[in-house]
């Protein structure tokens, strides 16, 4: 029994550490991937849509199972068409206000041109995956992490009284449990995630990926 287990852990820990962070898809998958994206990914994949009090109309929370995808593994995902109009007005209050990241410059000049498109020829599978949830099989201990994605850049306790930690450039945030093991990981794709993946600009992405 104690072999099997010690066989089980092995294989969560060669999982954790082979799946890359947000900045190259986590499982496979990447920024600007859609609900039927991971169906191709995941052929034989089982999906469940989870009802959620504070879900809008525009939103959609999806469990992802089957085999190869160990512990569980939620999506949450928007209607890219209304992402994309709710994304540029955020950037223009944002820009009015002098807060505006070099990043999200460049998305901001792109948007509009994206919007036009979406016009002309509306997306076939509009659900675009905003953030990706795993709780993994067995908690991480927090070491561990670190050793995978660095020192987090926020050390925090939320107002749920949980202690998480965040890796802001990766766009990485980890919950913690009372043994200071994290049992989820949330990962949400950051400005140089969604200009790499989607190759909006593929002369910044470089400079990205040198930074």
């Amino acid at each position: 029994m104690k072999k099997k287990t010690t066989h089980l852990f092995a294989v969560i820990l060669m999982a954790f550490f082979t799946c890359t962070s947000a900045a190259e898809g986590f499982m496979g998958i990447e920024a600007g991937f859609s609900l039927s994206d991971i169906l191709t990914l995941y052929p034989r994949a089982n999906t469940i849509e989870i009802e959620a009090a504070w879900l809008n109309s525009h939103q959609k929370l999806v469990e992802v199972k089957g085999e190869g995808i160990p512990g569980q593994l939620i999506v949450s995902l928007e209607d890219r068409v209304e992402k994309t109009k709710m994304d540029y007005d955020r950037l223009l209050l944002k820009k009015s206000n002098g807060k505006l990241e070099k990043t999200e410059e460049w998305l901001l000049r792109d948007i509009p041109s994206i919007i036009e498109r979406h016009k002309l020829t509306p997306p076939a599978d509009p659900w675009e995956v905003i953030d990706i949830r795993w709780t993994p099989p067995h908690t991480v201990p927090i070491s561990l992490a670190k050793k995978r994605y660095g020192i987090p850049s926020r050390d925090i306790v939320n107002e749920q009284f949980q202690r998480t930690v965040e890796w802001k450039k990766r766009g990485i945030t980890g919950y913690l449990d009372d043994q200071n093991n994290i049992n989820l990981f949330v990962f949400n794709f950051t400005p140089a995630d969604i200009i790499c993946q989607v190759k909006l600009l593929n002369k910044i992405c470089e400079d990205l990926k040198k930074q």
